[in-house]
């Protein structure tokens, strides 16, 4: 009897322990063939699958690896699901295409994928670390290509470049700039190498631009554009000889090795124009009356004229100040900081002004009478002797600056004192 409860006990154990295993996350990877041509694409597929669902993406690996291209092609992530013992498991799918630069074997070593899925028993969002398995990628070079150095295989291959100027002759220090654009088709424009910049020339200075690359994708077939820029500057006179430029290349629709070339340039160059200029003697004779001219106008200017002036502009300040637009200006100052004397004896020459001469009487009466006005009240006051100033003050007459015409003067303030009293 105790035989057979631990037999049961046993088969029992078992059958969880099998149970838990199977809903294990499973991480597996597919490929087509381990061989691949050199710049063409080995596409590799990873598939996560969970017995539940997943609550949020996986995070993928990047497979970056030296002397490796590495690109998502288009709806590279895509989901999908697979009956395991009855039961359909959910799951997505990434596919990466991956380009060797070099011949020979390159080994990816195994990548961690972490996924995130809900417990089928606590409904509990469960985090996993897998790993994928190591891979081994060979690339080969097809029979002819084998001495191009670097390798650069693809399905078409064209180029393209702009001389400005394109022709010469050009003076020293004089620029020209030639560009170039490589078209490829079948591969990434990465595996052009570099057209410019490594070329000698004498009398000329190089200045190589950073290269622009273009990639583009269509239905996982690569291309692109490769454009390069250098500008010559011209350092001393004589023949510079832009060279020829060629790229060898592998045709895999022909399965032969072709040359792109570029023709060069020959472009004289010459010293630049240096004009002589003298100045001729009529020009040095109105230069040196000129500068007579200013120092004699400076010397009258300083003995003469200066004092003058400025006794002329004494008189016409002083004229000024005692015009009546000026008296105005003082009064409405003295208004501003409450000043009643000094604003009595500006008043006192100007001509009357009867909303002015109540404004001022009522001011003193608030001040100065048997009862004391609040200061809102004489504040209110002032405010009006400013309003009626403002109001009255004329414009500046030209005759009375010019001492052209008379002030008119007045006793203002005996008037106010006849009238108060």
């Amino acid at each position: 009897m105790r035989t057979l409860l631990a037999g049961f006990l046993a088969l029992l154990f078992l059958a969880f322990q099998s149970a838990a295993f199977a809903q294990t996350p499973t991480i597996t990877t597919e490929f087509s063939e381990e061989a691949v041509t050199v710049g063409q694409p080995f596409v590799l597929r990873v598939t996560v699958l969970v017995s539940t669902h997943m609550p949020k993406p996986p995070i993928f690996p990047s497979f970056e690896t030296e002397n490796m291209i590495v690109r998502l092609p288009e709806r590279s992530t895509t989901p999908t699901s697979k009956v395991i013992d009855g039961t359909t498991w959910s799951g997505i799918t990434r596919s990466y295409r991956m380009y060797p630069m070099v011949a020979g074997q390159t080994q990816i070593p195994a990548q961690s994928v972490t996924l995130f899925y809900v417990s089928p028993e606590t409904n509990q969002e469960i985090t996993f670390e897998g790993k994928t398995p190591e891979l081994t990628i060979y690339a080969t070079l097809p029979k002819g290509a084998e001495d191009l150095s670097p390798p650069l295989l693809a399905q078409g291959l064209s180029a393209t470049q702009t001389l400005t100027p394109q022709e010469g002759p050009i003076a020293v220090g004089d620029s020209i700039e030639r560009k170039i654009i490589v078209k490829i088709d079948g591969t990434s424009p990465l595996f052009i190498p570099p057209f410019l910049g490594s070329e000698e020339i004498e009398g000329v200075a190089i200045y190589p631009q950073d290269p622009k690359v273009t990639e583009t994708s269509n239905r996982g077939v690569m291309s692109g554009t490769r454009e390069e820029r250098v500008v010559y500057i011209a350092q001393t006179a004589g023949t510079a000889v832009l060279p020829d430029l060629s790229l060898e290349w592998f045709n895999l629709k022909t399965n032969a090795v072709e040359t792109v070339t570029l023709p060069g340039l020959s472009v004289a160059i010459t010293q630049p124009n240096i004009v002589e200029r003298s100045l001729d003697k009529n020009l040095i004779g109105t230069l040196v009356v000129t500068a007579l001219l200013v120092f004699l106008i400076w010397l009258l200017w300083t003995r003469f004229a200066r004092a003058r002036f400025q006794r002329i502009r004494h008189r016409l300040r002083a004229n000024y100040n005692n015009s009546p637009h000026a008296a105005f200006r003082q009064a409405r100052d003295a208004a501003q900081v409450h000043d009643l004397s000094r604003l009595l004896s500006i008043v006192e020459n100007l001509e009357q002004i009867d909303d002015l001469e109540a404004a001022i009487r009522n001011l003193t009466h608030a001040r100065y009478g048997t009862t004391a006005a609040p200061k809102s009240e004489i504040d209110r006051h002032w405010a009006e002797i400013a309003h009626h100033l403002k109001k009255a003050q004329p414009r500046v007459s030209i005759g009375a600056v010019l001492g052209l015409k008379r002030q008119p003067h007045r006793a203002f303030g005996q008037d106010l004192g006849n009238q108060g009293s």
